[in-house]
């Protein structure tokens, strides 16, 4: 493996994350042809930066890229997971790229429980304490993600923000204490995206091993922005999912 370049996070300055935002613009050359291929390249750049030294291990224990999704636009496996009438029209937070330590963690395929997260209603998404908590704090209303409110298309301005949790063993916001926090000793997690359109938000979320400072994490935010434009063209296109093989409907 190859590692362009490194940064330790807890010494990252205003500098080097715009060192890290210009590094995305070379992800532009890649063919990637769908959102998820596009996608499964961010968090892997990510992954593979955010070190101490070349030679270190990564400071991330996984990072993971989201996107909401209508039952419509999930592919045909993940739809029948997650549909339970015909005439299902609640929207989704689907996993698109996964980056971990543990082989598992490297497909969306083989996440366990986070492959599509109904988006039923603001009641249902109250009671996701780490979903609601992250949507508020990217500066959005639990009603406008599970409903899209086409007003907050302001002359094209799309509200980008981040997620933090300084320590994830004590924060009522992340789950599974027992069979991830504690045993891959996570301490903090950053996030960081937003809106895409109106329509459809995005989030990056990364479970660092170390304990970020909220100085570094509010830094973050200045990625949304690269990320963002990364991944509109798909949205635009409606090129989302890369086909399953095999996958009939």
């Amino acid at each position: 493996m190859t590692v362009p370049f490194c940064q330790d996070v807890l010494a990252l300055t205003q500098d080097d994350l715009t060192r890290i935002a210009a590094s995305f613009t070379n992800l532009h050359n890649h063919e990637a042809a769908t959102m998820e291929e596009m996608a499964n390249l961010v968090v892997d750049h990510l992954y593979n930066v955010l070190r101490p030294t070349p030679y270190a291990e990564p400071q991330c224990v996984l990072i993971r890229l989201f996107k909401t999704c209508g039952i419509e636009e999930l592919p045909v496996e993940l739809r029948r997971q997650v549909v339970e009438h015909e005439d299902d029209t609640f929207r989704t937070l689907a996993l698109l790229a996964s980056r971990g330590d543990d082989p598992a963690w490297n497909s969306r395929h083989t996440s366990k429980a986070h492959q599509a997260i109904p988006l039923k209603s603001t009641e249902a998404v109250e009671k996701i304490p780490m979903i609601a908590n992250l949507i508020r704090m990217l500066g959005l209303n639990l009603s406008d993600v599970v409903s899209p409110n086409p007003d907050l298309n302001i002359a094209g301005f799309y509200p980008l923000s981040v997620f933090y949790v300084d320590e994830a063993a004590d924060s009522p916001y992340i789950p599974a204490k027992g069979d991830f926090v504690v045993p891959y000793d996570i301490h903090s997690v950053v996030g960081f995206g937003g809106l895409i359109t109106f329509s459809d938000m995005f989030t990056i979320i990364m479970f660092f091993k170390v304990s970020v400072p909220r100085d570094v994490a509010v830094l973050f935010k200045d990625l949304a922005q690269e990320v963002h434009q990364l991944l509109l063209p798909f949205q635009n296109s409606g090129q989302i999912f890369t086909p399953t093989a095999g996958a009939r409907a």
